[in-house]
């Protein structure tokens, strides 16, 4: 996180967590994905996280509320997205997967902006 005081991961039990650095837990615990977490990215402000995961999945989730804001839909459910980032303006997340795409969402909609093939 931009701060240094906490670290972000995803696990393969399928949750999102965010570590105090200082104490050593996890709090709070981010809970939707419903397949192993392989990738974890946060907005240069610190205040959303993307994940992605087995079964294609991308989730959006505010840092501030602890919330999920969209569950965004579009690799192909069979392979894992291996890779996500934020661009420097956080209005975009861009997510790489096994199924050969890289896709360009809008955050918060969800939106895929562009979608690009191996």
């Amino acid at each position: 996180m931009p701060d240094g005081k906490k670290l972000i991961s995803g696990s393969w039990d399928g949750t999102v967590r965010v570590w105090d650095v200082e104490t050593g837990k996890a709090d709070p615990i981010l809970e939707s994905h419903k397949s192993k977490i392989y990738s974890v990215a946060v907005s240069r402000d610190g205040k959303r996280a993307a994940s992605g995961g087995g079964n294609g999945e991308v989730y959006l989730w505010d840092l501030e509320s602890n919330s999920e804001l969209a569950h965004l839909e579009g690799h192909d459910e069979e392979t894992e997205v291996n890779g996500i980032a934020y661009t420097p303006d956080g209005k975009k997340v861009i997510t790489g997967s096994a199924d050969g795409e890289i896709r360009i969402w809008e955050v918060p909609s969800g939106r895929t902006w562009a979608r690009l093939r191996a």
